[in-house]
């Protein structure tokens, strides 16, 4: 019987292998990252709504069922891909928007944040301003409202610490505002027509400062 049982065992593991499909078996780090790697840059260029599940997998040499195994769905896979981009940047935003008692200097260093973000990552920004502008009830909407929302959340917070009353008052308008101010930049310097430099930097938040107090 133990015999039998050794005899059949690299049977059973041959079936268990042909269970599985093609491309996860092997190579699972690299399906992953290039399926996440070419919807990103699919989703950049037509829109999350003009890519299909179908168009990913062939761009990337997998099947239907490899894409599902890892991501679940299209929506899983839009959420995955920009959870593991953003999660180090909303790091970096936390850290620069908890300078105390200093908003002059919590927002240049906020601004250099997304001003170096978006320069070092144009198709995810691209994706990202589509994604912000894209209709509430959209399924593309509500899959990035959540990190959207931990970036309002952390720059309001920094104008409701102020210690100017008419700043502290108005956070959650002047958090909308200066994000709108910042993406506005950001968008004209993807496009070419401004640069996101120190220069910029310090302009930006020069102008947007005088407006607070104007």
């Amino acid at each position: 019987m133990a015999d039998d049982a050794l005899t059949r065992a690299p049977q059973n593991e041959r079936w268990l292998t042909l269970a599985i499909p093609p491309g996860i078996e092997t190579g699972v780090a690299s399906n992953r990252e290039r399926i996440s790697d070419i919807a990103l840059r699919l989703f950049a260029a037509r829109g999350y709504e003009g890519v299909g599940v179908q168009e990913i997998v062939t761009a990337v040499g997998v099947t239907k069922p490899t894409l599902y195994h890892y991501f679940g769905s299209k929506k899983g896979l839009l959420h995955s891909l920009l959870e593991e981009r953003l999660e180090p940047f909303t790091d970096r935003l936390r850290a620069a928007a908890e300078t105390e008692d200093d908003l002059p200097l919590a927002l240049n260093r906020s601004t250099r944040a997304f001003f170096q973000f978006s320069a070092a990552n144009p198709e995810l920004y691209r994706l990202l301003l589509a994604l912000g502008s894209a209709p509430a009830e959209s399924e593309a909407a509500q899959v990035f409202a959540p990190f959207a929302k931990s970036w309002s959340d952390l720059l309001e917070a920094l104008f409701a610490a102020a210690s100017n009353p008419r700043v502290r008052t108005r956070a959650s308008q002047l958090a909308a505002t200066f994000l709108g101010m910042t993406n506005t930049w950001i968008a004209l310097g993807l496009q070419g027509r401004a640069t996101l430099d120190e220069e910029l930097t310090f302009q930006a938040v020069h102008q947007f400062m005088h407006g607070i107090y104007a």
